[in-house]
């Protein structure tokens, strides 16, 4: 077979198989055709297969099976002498990062001579998806020492890990950086700046942003919802969420998440009802994210029924679910329900503390003894 036909028939089976199958057997029948290949079309396929398999790893749900053959091509790279090829040590780079493996993507990353702003950005956004956030921001002036100048993709990235890390004062000097930069009013910079002084806990702040803002996204509207319910501004979070309404900008499942969050309270239980009613009418409460968002809600308010109901109608019920509906039943006193619902999530999932909180709340209301044989198994 020439190289030509060879590199046909490969491209043709690469991509035939990318949309089969979970990223594990991609990744492992993706293998099996770059060692046929090997002998006659090596450098060929070799960048096909690190463009179709490193570039695609990033909705890798089992990603720490997805890093093994991942190594199995790093391997082969070096062993021919292509590992410093910039390309792909940055195609490496990346699949590490997203595969949580931060220490052989970083040694990897020492080993480049030749470092681009693409590659530095990797690596930040590495340490601010997986910890620890302090790396990103060391490298985020590391970047600069070197002579690079951080652009609308580096500075999400580390504002994301100053967010993670509650550090108001190092997002401040970042974001006098990007005014520097004239990025302050770039749709994704201006929802990092807002998500960083909400997570920090500084609502003006991050309101400022949002009006300096010339266009708004839909994300840039989900993070200033998010906001102000996130330190205690739910009044706020409904008036914003009826401006966005007003603006013509469509919700996501975000933003009805956080919305609905905001509702749940007796008070606000009839704008609660209203995002309820909207949700239903155009297809948001078919998402389980949603539905968990009317359970709790709903629970909190005392609607205790509605809330149960919803929630037998959840097709996956994660710990959030459970957790919020527990929780329900305990702030109403109605202790034997919660105690009950704790009994049936047991065979079905792992209880977290904040379970065995609304689950203790509950024996406050049924009786010190229970309260005490619960309490033996947090």
């Amino acid at each position: 077979m020439s190289v030509e036909k060879g590199m046909e028939h490969l491209s043709f089976l690469f991509r035939f198989h990318l949309g089969n199958g979970t990223i594990i057997n991609r990744n492992r029948r993706l293998l099996r055709y770059y060692w046929l290949c090997y002998a006659k079309v090596f450098n060929e396929s070799l960048s096909l297969f690190a463009c179709v398999l490193l570039g695609r790893n990033r909705d890798a749900g089992l990603s720490v099976l997805a890093i093994e053959p991942g190594k199995q091509l790093h391997a082969r790279i070096w062993q021919i002498g292509l590992g410093v090829n910039p390309l792909l040590a940055t195609k490496l780079i990346n699949l590490y990062c997203v595969c949580n493996s931060l220490i052989n993507a970083h040694l990897l990353f020492d080993r480049i001579s030749k470092r681009s702003l693409f590659l530095w950005n990797v690596m930040i956004r590495g340490y601010a998806w997986n910890g620890p956030y302090e790396v990103a921001i060391s490298l985020y002036y590391q970047m600069q020492d070197y002579g690079f100048v951080p652009d609308k993709f580096t500075f999400p990235f580390v504002l994301k890990a100053c967010s993670a890390l509650s550090a108001m004062e190092e997002g401040k000097k970042i974001h006098e950086h990007v005014i520097g930069a004239g990025l302050e009013t770039d749709v994704f910079v201006g929802a990092a700046l807002i998500d960083m002084y909400a997570k920090c806990g500084c609502v003006v702040s991050a309101q400022q942003v949002f009006d300096k803002m010339v266009e708004r996204d839909v994300v840039c509207w989900n993070s200033m919802l998010a906001a102000y319910s996130q330190n205690g501004q739910p009044d706020d979070c409904l008036a914003l969420c009826r401006e966005m309404a007003y603006a013509g900008v469509n919700p996501t499942v975000a933003t009805l998440v956080i919305s609905i969050s905001a509702s749940a309270d007796s008070v606000l239980l009839p704008q609660g009802k209203e995002l309820h009613g909207y949700s239903w009418r155009h297809g948001f409460v078919l998402n389980d994210k949603v539905k968990t968002a009317l359970v709790d809600m709903y629970a909190k308010s005392g609607s205790v029924h509605v809330a149960r109901s919803l929630f037998e109608l959840l097709k996956e019920k994660k710990v959030v679910s459970w957790n919020a509906m527990i929780a329900g039943y305990a702030m109403h006193g109605h202790a034997n329900q919660a105690l009950d619902l704790f009994e049936e999530m047991k065979e079905i999932a792992v209880p977290d503390h904040i379970t065995f909180v609304g689950v203790l709340a509950a024996c406050s209301h049924g009786g010190l003894l229970k309260g005490r044989c619960t309490s033996d198994q947090c």
